[in-house]
């Protein structure tokens, strides 16, 4: 492991004894030892993130048609290094079972200097785990070089989501203190998705955190 994700995951562990959270290309290379604990690792990665859409962003989608993610996008994310994982620590973890993920793309605007967040699930609530993965993002993106970490908040245009609308104020809290940025129409930047998978339409809204 290099010194980058050793001081994530020693970050997290000074905060929180619950949780062990590392890399999950690190996981995947040095703790998985072969194919098939690889494969359910992809696998449950891919569930985690799509049971949190499906449940954050109901009535937004006809799920049945559409889901978040697939095992082959997760699976180029891990390689890409931008997969932060977290696991219940114990004496013997079962590192194919995650309990949270979360994306954390240090290169998505160099020039800027601006990481972003995104995928953030969990399916353990109300112990912190969104905290501390959200932590471990900055703690990554601060070592990699960033000055700013960046997520977008999907919403539908004409109603309130009431999951949108809790992770709003949990994203601007004193705790957390992204600051709410500019909102863009989601058909327009992404004209490819058929209304046929929408229940509604949506916006896009930018939330940015100064890291230093």
């Amino acid at each position: 492991m290099n010194n980058k994700n050793e001081n994530i995951e020693n970050n997290i562990k000074n905060n929180n004894n619950k949780f062990e959270i590392k890399q999950a290309n690190y996981i995947l290379n040095n703790n998985l030892h072969n194919k098939e604990d690889k494969r359910i690792f992809i696998e449950n990665i891919t569930k985690l993130i799509n049971d949190a859409y499906e449940w954050g962003e109901s009535d937004m989608w006809h799920f049945e048609l559409y889901k978040r993610t697939n095992m082959e996008e997760v699976s180029n994310m891990i390689n890409e290094d931008i997969i932060i994982v977290a696991f219940i620590e114990s004496n013997s973890i079962d590192y194919s079972k995650p309990v949270g993920s979360v994306k954390c793309n240090t290169k998505f605007n160099e020039k800027l200097k601006e990481a972003e967040l995104g995928m953030l699930s969990v399916s353990i609530t109300k112990q912190g785990l969104g905290n501390l993965l959200i932590s471990a993002c900055e703690t990554k993106a601060t070592n990699d070089g960033c000055v700013i970490l960046r997520l977008e908040l999907l919403t539908p245009k004409n109603w309130i989501h009431p999951v949108k609308k809790w992770l709003e104020i949990w994203y601007t809290s004193d705790k957390l203190r992204f600051v709410k940025g500019e909102k863009e129409d989601f058909d327009s930047l992404y004209p490819q998705f058929d209304s046929k998978i929408k229940k509604c339409k949506f916006d896009f809204t930018v939330y940015r955190k100064k890291l230093i």
